[in-house]
């Protein structure tokens, strides 16, 4: 299996983070993300889970590229602006094969904004994090800081 293929076997499928939500709902929403392949593409959708995914907040689309090294690289289309993307480059720890990506700055130019995102996988678990700040002052606008990710757990792979 290429690293590529590793890459989405482990990537691909529906989390949820009942277990967080629930026993902390102050801080974290019941959320489900999925990822899956649509038209040789990968799509992915985040939703409140109560809603279910026709109310999605987020849908995404997503190129796949093998770097040198073993990285992957993750081009990330938004609705928003489905011209500039997010990138993610992605690199394996050796010790426990978790997938880990941290874009420190990816420019929201209509906003004013940028957004820090955080992503690491292992094909149970999906951690994600982001943080919206003020393009001049810096500021925290939304989203969470380092160490409160949310932890979703895989609930079904996807094909």
């Amino acid at each position: 299996m290429s690293v590529l293929d590793s890459f989405k076997s482990q990537l691909l499928g529906t989390y949820h983070n009942r277990f967080q939500a629930y026993s902390n709902p102050h801080d974290f929403a019941y959320i489900t993300v999925s990822y899956w392949v649509e038209d040789d593409m990968i799509k992915s959708h985040s939703y409140h889970t109560v809603y279910g995914p026709e109310s999605a907040y987020r849908t995404n689309s997503h190129n796949l590229s093998e770097g040198s090294g073993g990285k992957i690289l993750m081009l990330t289309y938004t609705e928003d602006d489905p011209k500039h993307p997010c990138e993610m480059l992605f690199s394996r720890e050796i010790i426990d094969g978790w997938w880990v990506a941290n874009n420190q700055r990816y420019e929201l130019i209509k906003k004013g904004q940028y957004v820090n995102t955080y992503i690491a996988f292992n094909g149970a678990e999906y951690h994600s994090r982001d943080a919206g700040f003020d393009s001049v002052s810096n500021e925290l606008l939304w989203g969470k800081v380092q160490g409160q990710e949310f932890i979703f757990h895989k609930q079904s792979q996807s094909a």
